[in-house]
């Protein structure tokens, strides 16, 4: 049975951000935190006025498997009413943009993106889980931020119309592969993470977002809490309904929203192309950690999800690869992510 991730951290008021820490070797996992002390947080994440979350079920800003715990209820329904009118405005550049609960679909820059809330999740595989291999410690994450993911991965159309060229244009630049399928629906591949991250440039230049909020890929902490939406097991549902992999894919890629999405509503995050993550690839810390993203060492970058032309087995939720940041081949492409920064 799927058992759900551990705590909702939704409503806290947090704004670590992560891109907003020391450099440290890669050995290290960077863990972000603010002064808990002057937020009012504990240790362990949970509020110290008395409201303490359950910690049965995942429940985060209304999530789609429950609700994150609001303000206190009140006797008075007048006061009450007042309130949701009237919310705390200590971050107002930063809700604006934000969702309501998980799986709310917006569009930025003329793609669709899904809202991930902020909550707290087991990060990894347990040590039963078949497949597991040795990289995939088991720990916990709280992420104090939601983010927004896209849809589906970042399409042949969405790459060309920012960068001018298509996959034959980037098949000619140093890569490994063949062209598979061409067309604006089709993922784009070829893609380092050199050319995502160039991406992302051009989609701040020409779609700026509201203050503290930019275009990013999502670190690979955020890209796994999305994959996994609420689910704890290898994967977010029946993997041949959910992932192209090479026992289905007639070895090719295929046109986004073909298969089912996830519970979130994001579209092949298991298979179809393996997806770039901010992050340099390193190892699990084995104790809970907060905020996290390894942004010195190397020389590798994560991508996670597997591809149409590996085995199934890659498209667990947990499985972990890397390749070099400036390395391109017909199996990798990238999902934006819109996070906040500041």
């Amino acid at each position: 049975m799927i058992r759900p991730p551990l705590v909702p951290v939704a409503q806290i008021g947090l704004f670590s951000v992560v891109l907003d820490v020391a450099l440290v070797p890669v050995t290290t996992p960077v863990v972000l935190a603010r002064d808990r002390e002057a937020l009012g947080i504990g240790i362990d994440g949970v509020p110290k006025d008395g409201r303490i979350p359950g910690r049965q079920g995942y429940t985060a800003s209304n999530g789609v498997a429950g609700r994150a715990e609001g303000p206190d209820r009140h006797a008075d329904p007048a006061q009450a009413d007042h309130e949701r009118a009237d919310p705390p405005d200590e971050f107002p550049a930063a809700r604006s943009i934000e969702g309501g609960k998980a799986g709310e679909v917006r569009e930025f820059g003329g793609i669709e993106m899904v809202w991930c809330p902020p909550g707290t999740f087991l990060m990894g595989s347990p040590e039963n889980e078949k497949y597991r291999r040795d990289d995939e410690t088991r720990h916990e994450v709280t992420l104090t931020r939601g983010f927004w993911l896209a849809k589906t991965e970042c399409t042949q159309g969405q790459w060309e119309s920012v960068m001018g060229m298509d996959v034959r244009e980037l098949s000619k630049r140093k890569s490994i592969g063949s062209i598979t399928e061409v067309g604006r629906d089709f993922p784009v591949y070829f893609v380092s993470w050199e050319d995502a991250t160039d991406w992302m440039g051009e989609m701040n230049e020409r779609h700026p977002l509201p203050e503290g909020w930019k275009w990013s890929l999502p670190t690979e902490a955020q890209w796994e809490y999305a994959c996994r939406a609420g689910t704890d097991g290898p994967f977010a549902g029946e993997v041949d309904e959910m992932a192209w992999h090479s026992g289905n894919s007639m070895l090719t890629t295929h046109e986004v929203e073909k298969k089912e999405p996830n519970p979130w509503g994001l579209y092949d995050m298991h298979g179809s192309l393996w997806e770039w993550c901010s992050d340099l690839y390193g190892p699990y810390p084995e104790k809970a950690v907060t905020d996290p993203v390894v942004l010195t060492g190397g020389p590798n970058r994560v991508r996670r999800g597997g591809c149409w032309c590996t085995s199934w087995r890659n498209a667990r939720s947990a499985n972990r690869d890397s390749y070099s940041g400036g390395f391109r081949v017909d199996g990798v492409g990238f999902r934006p992510a819109v996070v906040f920064v500041r």
